[in-house]
């Protein structure tokens, strides 16, 4: 029988002698067993522990010597390899003067290297050395007739390869390996020996480098040399011994033409208990008196248990007069699951009339629904068999239409040691069950619309994906968003936000199939499960259906809005297989429509995919860029078509990452815009290119700053928009600033941006429209807010002498505006032709790559000095 089945035999028979002296009410042999049986387990834990130190110690012996060995074998290699080419160098050039020697040697001892000094002989008579200097004894040495050293100067070559010997002492002090390498010239039949080429290298450093030096205690190295003959040399490093233990770990390293053989062992003292060891005795200890106190006070309490219970049963008239004005019915079985006791207000809650004592359990039967009834019996049984009380809650089958639910707690007793019984009481709990089902419903259930939230959302969306891999079926996730929602909030406040999604929420239920989950997700976004699903037909209809029901007008109150919704889909399983990926991708759908134009659907594909993550990166990188201060500032400037001076200039943010390569405006720009990024970007260039005008000007009027302001600016919860308009104030007053905006601002939130646009006017600073034509343009804003220039857009620039109607439309622009008051910018001016139609109608300023591309600061500056057109 082996080690192991005996231990658990034994554990076994100990933890059965342990339960029947339990059972028996033996206190002392259940002590003594439980004492044996953590004995035994102490013993078995801890004889693993020092096994898995052991294995410990032995792996991470492994590691140092694997890292040890080879940065060893590395640092011979690499400055043996330093003597090797130098052999090289000298057989290509075997007539090489002394200063060539010396100039090769100095740039090799520029490098990080372990050699002290190179020695070579031709014809085995040194005739170079490098360093000199305090090696001049050597310069002459014949090898041939030098007794010490012209074996092993032999052996070198005649076995033609480098040999390492050493470790050696040095005369000028320290200990080093001496590495030689023949040196022969010519091919074939010419081939002969020119000399030898030898260098030290210095033990210490190697040592040190290897980190051999630094090696912990516990652990002692040995390093001894194999030759080519597989003759083992003494230990030059450390002690021999270690190459005789069985536990020790070698690392063999090719060396020249033998072989260095590192080995280890780990040094663990005999007599020092491990810390784990040392606390799991503690922890065994503390733990079986823990044990015995435990079993000290549950005898006690046994004890005590059947005292109190015959003190009870003395008393049992003055309980049921307790429980009657307690409304707590109780009761009494055998192990028969006959009734000894039972109460009067047991059988009031039980819907019995008072008199009525049932005779069995079963006779309850009748009064729970056979789930219930089967959970009370077993509960009973259990009780009985394994000595544990419970607590139960069960319903009652209702008789008057209103659910009862009762509370049963019972707990097995003893009169004496052979006579048991379980005493129980019921009580009403119909109230805390309908707190607890309400709490429920409030934590899972949106409460504006009463849809599944965001959590009950994943937890049934987590049941369909089971249910479809089960069945074999597809599913679909709609991601819904309600378009242009924020701007309801904003202008008709948050109870019409509110009342609108609540109509959203219903229309979205009228438009799915019966037994298809809606649920609002968060904020105007909404999920919906679509189960079953077999045609992708199937999704569309119901998508179609929910968009027309959007479609239509929400009347709330006096007022009627429009909101349309953008709906983004994903499959199970083509798109993936659980909540989480299902929810992401159909988001991103979602946001596809929203870039299209919203109002409409878009199925996920994994192009998008791409395009998020791409975007989540640019997202991390430009906060970063942001706040490193990288986005720099480029200058395009605005030239007064009347004289041909440059009159102002637009500030243009730019994005270089590196290598004369910039992210393209148009990218980043929006992704700032959607994530509110902008205002940091907007008040940067605003506070830089100030800088650069006020230095370009001087103390001349100079050159005008025109700078573009986001829409987010003015709805920001922040200090953003205070912040940008305190340095619009500061600067206002040293520079001529126009501050360009969209028409979409106009629209958005008109009197907000009447507030600031007026603060900005009391500053002297001039307010353009942009791109103007191309928003949602009307003609009253003209008149309503304090707008002094328009600039026209380049789509119109760009049909000059192209289409009549554009020129037209650009004609009576140019008139309104003179009429109005207003100056006009051209934007995107191109060729001469567009800018001779431009100056024959009298525009003001132009502004294009014709007349000057966007440039940094240094080129703006040059520019402004000298640039004039004709």
């Amino acid at each position: 029988m082996s080690l192991s089945m005996a231990l658990f035999l034994t554990i076994a028979l100990s933890t059965i002698l342990v339960f029947i002296a339990w059972y028996k009410r033996n206190v002392p042999i259940t002590l003594a067993m439980i004492a044996i049986l953590a004995l035994i387990i102490e013993f078995e834990i801890e004889r693993g522990l020092r096994e898995e130190i052991k294995q410990k110690d032995q792996f991470t012996l492994v590691q140092k010597m694997s890292s040890i060995g080879a940065k060893l074998k590395g640092n011979l290699q690499t400055n043996l390899s330093l003597l090797t080419g130098f052999s090289a160098y000298i057989s290509a050039e075997p007539d090489l003067s002394y200063i060539d020697f010396s100039n090769y040697a100095r740039e090799v001892f520029k490098k990080d290297t372990m050699l002290i000094n190179f020695t070579a002989a031709k014809d085995l008579v040194v005739n170079y050395v490098y360093p000199l200097a305090g090696n001049e004894k050597v310069v002459g040495l014949n090898y041939r007739e030098n007794p010490e050293q012209r074996e092993m100067v032999m052996q070198t070559v005649n076995t033609a390869q480098l040999q390492v010997v050493g470790p050696i002492n040095l005369i000028q002090g320290g200990v080093a390996f001496i590495g030689r390498v023949p040196i022969y010239t010519g091919e074939g039949a010419t081939r002969s020996l020119w000399g030898i080429i030898s260098a030290p290298l210095s033990a210490e450093l190697l040592y040190r480098q290897s980190g051999i030096l630094q090696v912990d205690q516990g652990v002692r190295l040995a390093l001894r040399s194999v030759d080519s003959l597989g003759n083992k040399g003494p230990a030059f490093l450390g002690d021999q011994a270690i190459y005789d233990d069985v536990n020790a770990y070698q690392y063999d390293i090719e060396v020249g033409g033998g072989v260095w053989q590192l080995a280890g062992v780990t040094v663990r003292s005999s007599t020092a208990i491990p810390t784990n060891i040392f606390l799991l005795r503690v922890v065994s200890v503390v733990a079986t008196l823990l044990f015995f106190a435990f079993v000290l006070f549950r005898f006690r309490q046994v004890y005590e248990r059947a005292s109190l219970e015959a003190t009870i049963l003395n008393n049992q008239q003055l309980l049921e007069n307790v429980g009657s004005v307690a409304k707590i019915g109780g009761w009494k079985v055998d192990e028969n699951l006959h009734f000894i006791r039972w109460s009067e207000q047991a059988s009031l809650l039980l819907s019995y009339a008072s008199v009525y004592v049932p005779d069995r359990l079963s006779d309850l039967a009748d009064r729970f629904s056979s789930d219930d009834y089967s959970l009370l019996q077993r509960s009973i049984k259990r009780a009985f068999s394994e000595g544990k009380p419970f607590e139960i809650e069960l319903k009652l089958k209702p008789l008057s239409g209103e659910n009862i639910w009762l509370r049963m707690i019972a707990s097995p007793s003893m009169k004496d040691f052979d006579d048991f019984s379980v005493t129980g009481t019921m009580q009403d709990i119909s109230d805390q069950v309908k707190s607890a089902r309400l709490i429920e419903h409030q934590a899972t259930y949106d409460s504006l619309t009463d849809l599944p939230n965001r959590n009950l959302f994943n937890e049934r969306l987590n049941l369909s994906i089971l249910d479809a891999y089960e069945k074999s079926y597809k599913i679909a996730v709609l991601f819904i968003d309600l378009d242009r929602f924020k701007s309801v909030n904003d202008n008709h406040g948050h109870l019409v936000g509110d009342r609108l999604l609540m109509d959203a929420a219903r229309r979205i239920q009228g438009g799915v199939r019966e037994g298809d989950v809606v649920a609002r997700i968060s904020g105007d976004e909404f999920g919906v499960i679509l189960s079953n699903i077999e045609r992708y037909e199937d999704v569309l209809k119901v998508t179609e259906n929910i968009l027309v029901e959007m479609d239509s007008a929400f009347i709330i109150g006096s007022i009627s809005v429009y909101c349309s919704a953008s709906v983004g889909i994903a499959l199970y399983p083509d798109d993936g297989y659980d909540a989480e990926s299902l929810i992401r991708k159909s988001d991103q759908a979602m946001y596809e429509v929203k870039d299209s134009g919203r109002n409409g659907w878009q199925f996920y594909t994994k192009e998008m995919q791409v395009k998020s993550e791409h975007r989540h990166a640019l997202l991390n990188d430009l906060i970063v860029a942001i706040n490193r201060k990288e986005l720099t500032a480029y200058y395009q400037p605005i030239v007064n078509l009347s004289n041909g001076q440059p009159q102002k200039c637009e500030t243009l943010a730019r994005w270089p990452r590196g290598g004369g390569i910039f992210v393209p405006p148009d990218e980043f720009i929006a992704l700032a815009e959607e994530t509110g990024l902008i205002n940091k970007i907007d008040l940067q260039m605003l506070e830089r290119s100030a800088a650069v005008l006020l230095s370009v000007n001087g103390d001349d009027e100079g050159i005008g700053l025109t700078i573009n302001v986001s829409p987010r600016l003015f709805h920001t919860k922040d200090r953003a928009l205070e912040k940008w308009l305190a340095s619009i104030e500061k600067l206002s007053s040293q520079l001529q600033i126009t501050v360009e905006i969209t028409e979409r601002l106009l629209t958005d939130d008109s009197d907000k941006a009447l507030d600031v646009l007026q603060k900005l006017k009391s500053y002297g600073v001039k307010i353009a429209i942009d791109d103007f034509g191309t928003g949602y343009s009307s003609l009253s804003y003209l008149i309503k807010f304090p707008v002094d220039i328009i600039k026209i857009d380049r789509t119109f620039i760009s049909e000059i002498g192209v289409y009549k109607s554009a020129e037209t439309l650009i004609e009576t622009v140019l008139l309104m505006a003179k009429r109005l008051g207003l100056e006009v910018v051209a934007e995107g001016i191109e060729t001469q032709k567009q800018l001779d139609f431009l100056i024959d109608n009298q525009c003001d300023y132009g502004q294009g790559y014709f007349l000057a591309k966007p440039m940094n600061a240094v080129d703006f500056a040059a520019f402004s000095n000298t640039c004039e057109y004709s």
